[in-house]
């Protein structure tokens, strides 16, 4: 009885190191989880890319295959970081800080000016208090 338990022990010691040093269970297969994303990761992506023609929400697509691609490298990491921060900036005026109104980002959409500040930009002159506060 003491042999088995010694065994099991041992064995859960084992388990304990592997899960501590992060190996896994087969720690010589790291390239088989990397070409497993990559396969997956590339499959989204290209599918979203083919959304942009075909029906599709290809702007939920594309950075969903991207993120899944970021999770074993660093290149998609950077790219869907700069995704994000292009994202952040669409309907902000580049001035003032403030948000764009809809209407104008439906006509004209990479306006980077709000109104005011595009107006008071022709005229060569900073946006006046009450240009800002009428946003």
């Amino acid at each position: 009885m003491n042999g088995l338990r010694n065994n099991l022990k041992r064995a859960l010691r084992t388990l304990q190191d592997m899960a501590s040093q992060k190996m896994g269970w087969l720690p010589g297969l790291k390239w088989l989880r990397k070409a497993i994303v990559a396969v997956l990761g590339f499959t989204v992506l290209l599918l979203g890319i083919a959304m942009i023609v075909l029906p599709g929400p290809a702007f939920i697509v594309i950075p969903l295959g991207l993120a899944i691609l970021a999770t074993e490298f660093v290149w998609a990491k950077r790219l869907l970081k700069k995704a994000r921060e292009f994202f952040k900036k669409q309907g902000v005026c580049a001035e003032c800080g403030k948000s764009i109104d809809k209407q104008r980002l439906a006509t004209d959409p990479p306006a980077p000016l709000c109104l005011a500040c595009e107006q008071s930009s022709k005229r060569g002159a900073k946006p006046s208090s009450l240009q800002m506060i009428s946003h």
